[in-house]
């Protein structure tokens, strides 16, 4: 099975379509790869719907500039690599594997009024995410959408993610592997980054016993505009010689433990 393949490395648009962007699927019962570009978006309506989906998916391998664009006038589309919002979608493929290329683009954007879009990067098994992902609120009016990257083992090393609003309530940015730790290597740079441009982060454990761990971190943030910061796990939560603080806009911090 793994030996069949989808590999795109063109240019696939359908813009456009009945004043709506359209659709596009690629989908491979074993391997699926995109090095090129997905054009789903609309100048004048809402953003459609780009997929990826596989067994094993890749977007943007190794030098590779691939862009997915699933942005609207009035509104955000939808994009899916390797699954849907918590791999929970019975008429989704979620991959075992995902490979976001850190020089790839996800854009699901708002680009005049109207909410940024739905973003998800998922695999079952391992998550690895080092490109750009966008999915912000109209530039007159509307929220930040939802961006998620997720699996059991997660990286996400030098991504760059914005769902903010500039007009609008701020967007989020879901990480849920097994288990969180937090150190001066993993997560806080991407999670700081985040937060600064305005986009809401929330860490959560998908293990039944999964703790979140900040150790010696220093996380000081200057919001553009109000966001909050979520850490829930199903075990514990723990603070080791590390601080939260902000300045600038207001930040919310909830820690919620089971």
């Amino acid at each position: 099975m793994m030996d069949s393949l989808v590999n795109n490395s063109g240019v696939i648009r359908t813009t456009g379509m009945s004043a709506q962007g359209g659709e596009i699927v690629l989908e491979g019962g074993g391997k699926t790869l995109n090095a090129g570009t997905l054009d789903a978006s609309s100048n004048t309506g809402k953003g459609g719907t780009a997929q990826v989906l596989g067994q094993l998916v890749g977007v943007g391998g190794s030098g590779c500039s691939d862009i997915i664009d699933a942005s609207g006038a009035s509104g955000g589309g939808t994009i899916l690599v390797g699954g849907d919002y918590q791999g929970k979608n019975p008429d989704v493929q979620n991959a075992q594997v995902t490979y976001f290329g850190p020089q790839a683009l996800l854009k699901a954007d708002a680009t005049h009024n109207g909410d940024g879009g739905k973003v998800i990067v998922w695999a079952d098994d391992t998550t690895r995410t080092f490109g750009a992902i966008s999915a912000r609120g109209g530039n007159q009016s509307g929220n930040g959408g939802l961006v998620e990257t997720s699996a059991h083992h997660l990286e996400t090393a030098g991504i760059r993610v914005n769902a903010s609003a500039v007009h609008g309530r701020a967007g989020s940015w879901l990480l849920d592997p097994a288990s969180i730790l937090i150190d001066g290597v993993a997560y806080v740079g991407d999670i700081g980054s985040a937060l600064n441009g305005g986009t809401s982060v929330e860490l959560q454990t998908s293990l039944a016993d999964g703790d979140i761990i900040m150790s010696t971190v220093t996380l000081a943030v200057t919001p553009a505009n109000d966001a909050s910061l979520t850490l829930k796990a199903n075990r514990n939560i723990v603070i080791s010689d590390s601080s939260i603080s902000s300045s600038g806009h207001k930040l919310g911090v909830t820690l919620d433990a089971h």
